[in-house]
């Protein structure tokens, strides 16, 4: 590297902006910010307000209003009170606007503890009822705004084609392998039926769908066991553990332990439960 590259780098920009609900809900739940104007002085901490004002052009605001507001307290206002009214619509905080008042909810504390977007916070208030089947539920997580950077690549489309036909037997695939949701949904059944990739780049898609969806689905049973219902907290639960022990809910238990698949065969056609077996 020669010495020019040092001197004339460009500087990198912020994208805290981007995520500043999700950031203030996290501050909000931990305790640390309880109103607006404290909100406003967190923000003045960020690396996000340091670029603001060395470069008020890169983050949309003009040189007038930087001149005539050099601290940017008012814009910083207004970035708060919009952040916090989303918040508010998606029930994660309340939020007073007469007195500029922020509260956590049990949602806001969830959201904030398994790390769960507030996009994806807004379409579960949606579509979470009591009774939805482990299809639904699948198809709703699938749809989180965390896998909407999920890429889809026309090479994959054949692999996940075979995927979908040989390892999603189990649920029906809400979607297509030429949308990300789909693709969420075929990888995280071919996981469970340890389905084997041809694509490498599908390895690396299906480890972060796996960890993603553990995380989610240990949220929502939260969310379920608070609102006060139980078919659907079985079901989230029932999630919760195939994912983290890799086994169907309608397969034998000892499938987790990486039997041979002619004894697992024998124990399944033998219908050898548990119970059976202690006998």
């Amino acid at each position: 590297m020669c010495s020019s590259d040092l001197s004339h780098q460009l500087p990198i920009e912020s994208q805290f902006i981007s995520r500043l609900e999700d950031n203030l809900n996290a501050e909000v739940a931990l305790g640390t910010v309880t109103s607006v104007d404290e909100a406003v002085t967190w923000l003045s901490y960020t690396y996000w307000f340091v670029r603001m004002v060395k470069n008020p052009l890169q983050y949309g605001i003009p040189q007038v209003t930087r001149d005539r507001d050099p601290t940017l307290m008012q814009y910083r206002h207004e970035c708060v009170r919009k952040a916090a009214r989303k918040l508010h619509k998606c029930q994660m905080i309340r939020y007073v606007s007469d007195s500029g008042a922020l509260s956590v909810t049990h949602l806001g504390r969830v959201a904030a503890n398994y790390y769960i977007e507030h996009e994806t916070i807004e379409g579960f208030n949606a579509k979470l009822s009591n009774h939805m089947p482990k299809s639904k539920l699948l198809s709703m997580v699938s749809q989180a705004h965390e896998f909407s950077h999920v890429a889809v690549r026309e090479e994959e489309f054949g692999e996940l084609e075979r995927l979908r036909d040989c390892a999603c037997m189990v649920l029906p695939v809400e979607g297509n392998v030429e949308n990300a949701h789909g693709k969420v949904n075929i990888l995280l059944q071919s996981y469970l039926s340890h389905a084997e990739y041809g694509n490498f780049a599908l390895v690396s898609d299906s480890a972060y769908v796996v960890k993603n969806a553990s995380r989610i689905f240990r949220g929502l049973a939260e969310i379920s066991m608070y609102r006060g219902y139980p078919q659907l907290t079985y079901e989230l639960l029932q999630w919760c553990k195939m994912i983290d022990r890799r086994v169907w809910w309608k397969q034998h238990p000892l499938h987790q332990f990486g039997l041979k698949k002619t004894t697992l065969l024998k124990l399944e056609e033998k219908n050898a439960t548990l119970d059976r077996l202690v006998d």
